[in-house]
């Protein structure tokens, strides 16, 4: 059993790009799946977001320890802060059979963190929220790392946007703006393409159906294409598979969205 990883972050947003890369070279370092180290990704992006976004007052500052550890057979993770007491193993569970028009966001994300992990749970001890994940380990190899970026192209009068690496809580909101401002330039046919996405977060999804409901409003084709298994697997988890039009490959999503 190697040493734990600690890490001491701010309650700020700014903090999670750091904080994700530091999972990313644990995962690395421990020569973890690419699976696992996703699913980890997500779940402690989701919980820290969810700790920094509702645990403190406007304006408050505050601690949130991250604490890695391998172990033969699993890997933990343990998530502490000194916000506002909240047992999100408490919370209600989102309502995925809605329409998508009234189906709210929240909740997905510990929905998707109760997925992907095979143990949670929760402790408030001497003024702290501790939630703890652990991820049972099964096989070994290797996870590449990726950062967020978005190519831009056309073809046939369709507009192409292709996310590559995480659509977290840093990228998903610039990425859904720009899908939103090319609606508005008059780009009402769009593909996104996202074969290169790493792991897709509740921001995520949330940047996705928001431009979903602009493309509806503009009476456009908003297409998805190239979900890997992982990606597809948030999808499914999300019961968002029927609420987009997806397809195979980035040639059935041109001529799905013309």
């Amino acid at each position: 059993m190697s040493a734990p990883l600690d890490l001491h972050l701010a309650n700020d947003l700014a903090a999670m790009a750091g904080l994700i890369d530091a999972v990313d070279r644990f995962g690395a370092a421990h020569r973890l799946p690419a699976d696992i180290v996703n699913a980890l990704q997500v779940a402690v992006d989701e919980v820290v977001t969810n700790a920094i976004t509702h645990g403190y007052a406007p304006g408050a500052r505050g601690e949130i320890t991250v604490r890695l550890q391998h172990r033969p057979d699993r890997v933990e993770a343990e998530i502490e802060d000194d916000g506002a007491p909240f047992d999100p193993l408490q919370a209600p569970l989102p309502n995925l059979g809605l329409p998508v028009a009234e189906r709210p966001i929240g909740g997905l994300g510990i929905h998707l963190v109760r997925n992907l992990m095979d143990r949670v749970s929760y402790v408030r001890r001497d003024g702290r929220n501790l939630l703890k994940l652990v991820k049972n380990l099964d096989n070994q190899g290797r996870v590449e790392r990726a950062e967020m970026e978005v190519i831009e192209s056309s073809a046939d009068g369709v507009a192409i946007m292709e996310p590559r690496g995480r659509m977290d809580a840093l990228g998903a909101k610039p990425f859904g703006d720009r899908a939103v401002e090319l609606m508005r330039e008059g780009s009402t046919r769009i593909l996104i393409d996202l074969a290169h996405i790493q792991y897709i977060s509740s921001a995520g999804f949330r940047a996705l159906l928001i431009a979903h409901k602009h493309s509806i409003a503009s009476n456009g084709k908003l297409v998805l294409c190239g979900l890997s298994a992982e990606v597809r697997r948030m999808f499914e988890l999300g019961a968002f598979l029927d609420v987009f039009t997806i397809c195979g490959t980035r040639e059935e999503g041109l001529a799905k969205a013309k």
